[in-house]
């Protein structure tokens, strides 16, 4: 694959826990919805989608992929 399709590969998974945060901010917040999970999901999605993205870019400097 190119760098730039695994930059952007990379990038949204960088972001996508600040996503999730949002969208669950967003419900706490102005739809008075809470989670008792949810600070639990944004802890998993940062370490999850934090780890594949550094493992993509790791692999993608020793041209693994």
């Amino acid at each position: 694959m190119s760098t730039e399709v695994i930059a952007i590969i990379a990038a949204i998974l960088l972001a996508a826990p600040f996503l999730i945060w949002a969208i669950i901010r967003f419900s706490d917040k102005i739809l008075h919805k809470f989670f008792s999970w949810s600070k639990f999901l944004i802890l998993i999605s940062f370490l999850a989608f934090w780890t594949i993205a550094i493992v993509i870019i790791t692999l993608k400097i020793v041209n693994k992929i």
